[in-house]
């Protein structure tokens, strides 16, 4: 019997053992993820304000803002506190600085030069909403900590909000873009306790639920990619003010101004249209992979169609540009087509809720950091008789920047804009995406002459 215990009692300590190896292997995991991604950690300054932190009286404590150096990073951490009706917020905000991606160059800093600096504490280099900022929220009353925020992405509604679950477990729940991705991943570890730990360490214990590789890229493979769209981006951008817009305006496989119901060649007023804008971005692509021709009008549209159908369109663009691209490998109209991406509702013709497409296209950054999308607005207007229509469409270009924040530009009816420019213009609309794999490919515009 003796002998039984003891093995119990050996084997018992063995499984602590690999369970607390795990745990410590899953953090080194998620901390090198941070790394790789570029998300600062600021475990070591919230650790060194547990005073602030765990205060009821902040009557008694020295609120203004200061500045602080960490042994463990090469990035500083602004500590401040602001009071808004009932509550008090403790705020961590990072440093946010492209010179923090060298450790040399930022090593050049001399902290306490700048520790005192009014314009400093005040700068943009310290934003409340920045990437990898906590924001801890107390009750003004007790000191209660009602919950805490991490930020994901910097100036969006993308963060972590951890919550009390009794005394000794809390709730986390994930945001993209104001979009819920998880909600209620319950943790046995204290609220208090939170609010000190790593973040790695929070992922490590939730990693049983939340994938975050779905969360976080690696940067480092990914200069050349972000080169390259930077590129097509800004060559899109300085043609822009040679573009007139004619309602169905675009180029024929010659390069012809015409107009696409007819075909006809354009004769007082040329330019381009919704469709044609777009199809002229994509022949960048197509031209230098088929001897300078430009898509074929004939192949894009569908003559059954009454009215041209901008996912009709998109879906023969992007089966013609990724054959040309892929030449070798079997490639079917409609496969390119997004439908899976995690956690949000596509709905088969229609795609997703405009409203959502941040989230989608932050995903879909992180799945496939190699691809640029277009995409199809389906709404209700006056014209289609209260039915839903794919209306117009768009080029979508994402990348994600050196500090690990989502970029993301819009081409539209001969104009750059942002995703929430295209929110407020098309309100309650669905969008339906197309996936591009551009490979860096040759990148050339097609130029536009009158006839």
């Amino acid at each position: 019997m003796y002998k039984r215990l003891v093995s119990l009692a050996i084997a018992s300590l063995l499984l602590l053992s690999t369970a607390f190896a795990q745990n410590d292997m899953n953090f080194t995991q998620e901390r090198l993820l941070l790394e790789q991604s570029n998300f600062a950690e600021n475990y070591e300054i919230r650790q060194n304000s547990r005073n602030i932190i765990s205060s009821t009286q902040f009557n008694t404590i020295d609120i203004s803002a200061r500045i602080y150096t960490q042994e463990s990073s090469t990035h500083r951490v602004r500590v401040s506190i602001v009071r808004m009706d009932d509550f008090f917020y403790v705020i961590f905000a990072n440093e946010i600085l492209p010179i923090m991606q060298n450790p040399r160059q930022a090593n050049q800093f001399n902290p306490n030069q700048e520790n005192t600096s009014y314009d400093l504490l005040l700068s943009d280099r310290f934003k409340m909403d920045g990437r990898g900022t906590y924001i801890i929220k107390k009750r003004v009353q007790d000191g209660t900590i009602e919950h805490i925020k991490i930020y994901l992405q910097s100036e969006s509604e993308s963060y972590i909000l951890i919550t009390p679950q009794g005394s000794s477990e809390i709730n986390l729940d994930v945001f993209l873009f104001e979009t819920p991705i998880y909600r209620n991943v319950r943790l046995p570890i204290n609220l208090n306790s939170a609010t000190t730990l790593p973040f790695s360490r929070i992922m490590a214990s939730s990693s049983h639920v939340i994938d975050w590789n779905l969360l976080f890229l690696p940067l480092a493979n990914q200069n050349a990619r972000r080169s390259y769209l930077q590129n097509v981006i800004r060559q899109v951008e300085l043609r822009l003010p040679e573009l007139s817009y004619v309602a169905d305006g675009m180029q024929n496989s010659n390069g012809t101004l015409v107009h696409g119901q007819t075909r006809e060649p354009q004769q007082n007023q040329t330019g381009l249209g919704n469709l044609g804008f777009v199809k002229w971005i994509m022949d960048g692509f197509y031209s230098p992979l088929n001897q300078g021709k430009l898509s074929d009008i004939s192949l894009l549209q569908n003559d059954n169609e009454p009215q041209l159908s901008s996912l009709t369109w998109n879906r023969n663009l992007s089966y013609f540009i990724n054959k040309s691209i892929f030449s070798r490998r079997r490639i079917h109209i409609g496969e390119d087509d997004v439908r899976d991406t995690p956690f949000l509702t596509y709905t088969p013709e229609i795609g997703y809720p405009l409203s959502t497409l941040p989230a989608v296209i932050y995903l879909e950054a992180i799945r496939r950091p190699e691809a640029i999308y277009l995409g199809s607005i389906n709404e209700v207007s006056a014209t289609t008789q209260n039915r839903r229509a794919h209306l117009a469409s768009i080029v979508i270009i994402p990348f994600f920047n050196e500090m690990g924040n989502l970029e993301t530009t819009v081409f539209y009816n001969n104009q750059k804009m942002t995703l929430e420019d295209l929110h407020r213009k098309h309100r309650g609309a669905f969008i339906h995406l197309q996936r591009i794999t551009t490979n860096n490919t040759t990148f050339q515009l097609p130029q536009i002459k009158s006839n």
